[in-house]
Order: C-alpha cells, then structure tokens, then sequence
C-alpha cells in the first residue's frame, strides 16, 4: 500500500480500540502529555494524539524537551490566567529547592504549558549565572526559546505569553532580591532594548 492509506489505516486502528498509548504516565485513557510515551512513535499515532488532545482544549504537548502548541482559534483566558501562572512558578520553585514533581507534595500534576517552558528556561538561566556568575567563558550558558511556525500557528500570542512570564518571574525575583538587601544580580545595568536590539 502508498503511504496515506497506511496513515489511515493506523488512524482508524487507534479509533477502533487499538491503542497506541503507553498509559502509565496518564489517569486517564486519552494521549499522554509527553508523545515519547507513545507505545507507536509514528506519524499516525502522532497526529491522531495532538488531534485527540486538541479536541478536550488540550493545546500543548510535549515532546521530550519540545513543546508542541496548536493554535485553538479562540481566546484561552483560563490558560494564561495569574492562577495558572503561580502553578508553574510553584512548581519551578519546588524543582529549585529539590522537591520534585507536584504529585510528591500533593499537589496537581501540571500538564505541558508554554509557562513551564518559561520557567525552565528563566530558572536554569539564574542558577547559571549565581553559580558562575558568567565571568569565565565556560560558565556561560545562554537560552533560548525558538518559536516555529506557519503564518497564523500562533507565534506571536506564544512569544507575548512568554514574555509575560519572564517579566513576571523577573519582577518576583527582583522584589526578593531588593527585600534581602543588594546582591551581584541586582547590580547589574540591566539591558536596554531599543527597536528590537539589546544594547
């Protein structure tokens, strides 16, 4: 057979009961968060998950470390609201201090979130610069988000709610500094930008 009727063959297998979902991460029986966890990494099985997932309003997906987003065509309030942000700082605070996951202190388990891909970034780039303070060249770890797209994927909402976060986690941050008196952090000349370059 040609490739598309595989595709459909293995899409109509998943939908009749054969599962392609490996289910010991998950409660429920739907895809699993992270595709990894795929018993069939295959293209069928891949977008019949994300297809599954975006039909119960679950827009984000992970990959191992890639998170996947589709765009839902509608405004998401409840996913981007100050509740949902404080979840992902909690959890981000608890990885910090070595508390592991949310469902070992009793709490929800988080699903993949464009907010967690911020944090994780955010966090490893402080630990980076309070353990070496970036002075020698082999301290220096830079990060980065790309955000990929097709015109109209949604690019530019996922990069503003980004930027949400970072500035949000900053200004906590910056408070907690200030209240504990001045640090190597908080003296720094932070960056200007200016028609999109950093000076």
């Amino acid at each position: 057979g040609n490739a598309g009727t595989f595709e459909a063959e293995e899409i109509d297998a998943a939908e009749n009961g054969d599962s392609n979902f490996d289910d010991e991460d998950d409660d429920d029986d739907g895809p699993p968060d992270d595709l990894i966890n795929l018993v069939h990494l295959h293209e069928p099985a891949l977008v019949y998950s994300l297809r599954k997932r975006f039909d119960v309003d679950k827009i984000y997906t992970s990959t191992g470390p890639i998170l996947l987003a589709l765009n839902p065509f509608k405004y998401c309030k409840e996913l981007y609201d100050d509740s949902v942000m404080g979840a992902y700082s909690q959890r981000g605070e608890m990885r910090m201090m070595g508390g592991g996951d949310e469902e070992s202190s009793g709490g929800a388990k988080l699903g993949p979130h464009v907010f967690g891909t911020a944090d994780n970034t955010f966090r490893c780039m402080m630990k980076c610069l309070e353990d070496g303070g970036g002075k020698s060249p082999g301290t220096v770890k830079d990060q980065a988000i790309l955000v990929s797209g097709e015109s109209g994927a949604g690019k530019t909402v996922t990069t503003k709610h980004i930027m949400m976060y970072l500035a949000t986690l900053s200004q906590r941050r910056n408070k907690m500094k200030a209240s504990a008196g001045p640090t190597k952090l908080s003296a720094r000349r932070p960056s200007m930008m200016r028609g999109g370059d950093v000076e």
